[in-house]
């Protein structure tokens, strides 16, 4: 978990592996709750292997990979994947950027030679004034099944909560530029 509360730029959290298993209701996590940016997540972003994300087969768990800002600073980069390489995430876990302020949400970067996602949410959400972040995914081919979905929103998930969001919503960005293409 890295944080940034006041003025400064909250740190990097950076991993090379062929597998990160997160599960248990563990996260990697960067936060902003100040006028700082959160930090970036970036996963085999330089490494020259294919890369396997593993959450829990356990809906309820909650294991996550995030970056939120909750004041005027702008949440962090989420990059995961290089384009020379396969990405792979699968099982009941989230990958989220998220802005509930002013500053403007993260954005998610999904890069590989091939992209497969299974069960996974990945999502940009604002539920403040601050623009939510958009997700680009670029592969040769790009396939998600077993209800893996990719999502932007604007607004309050918990209709408890109080309050209305008024920044406009991210964007997803897909290319595919093998022969596969892209399979929902």
């Amino acid at each position: 978990d890295v944080c940034s509360s006041d003025l400064g730029t909250g740190g990097t959290i950076q991993v090379a592996t062929d597998t990160l298993n997160i599960k248990g209701g563990s996260q990697l996590s960067t936060a902003a709750s100040g006028t700082g940016k959160a930090g970036n997540i970036q996963i085999n972003t330089d490494a020259s292997r294919d890369l396997m994300i593993g959450f829990d087969l356990d809906s309820q768990k909650g294991s996550a990979i995030n970056s939120k800002t909750t004041a005027v600073g702008d949440g962090g980069l989420i990059s995961l994947g290089n384009s020379s390489k396969a990405l792979t995430i699968v099982g009941y876990g989230s990958i989220t950027a998220a802005t509930q302020g002013g500053g403007k949400g993260g954005d998610i970067n999904l890069k590989g030679s091939t992209i497969q996602m299974s069960q996974t949410s990945t999502t940009a959400q604002t539920s403040g004034s601050g623009r939510g972040g958009t997700i680009t995914v670029n592969a040769g081919s790009v396939r998600l099944d077993q209800g893996a979905e990719l999502t932007t929103r604007s607004g309050v998930e918990d209709p408890k909560v109080a309050g209305a969001a008024t920044g406009a919503a991210g964007r997803i960005e897909i290319t595919a530029k093998g022969q596969d293409g892209v399979t929902l």
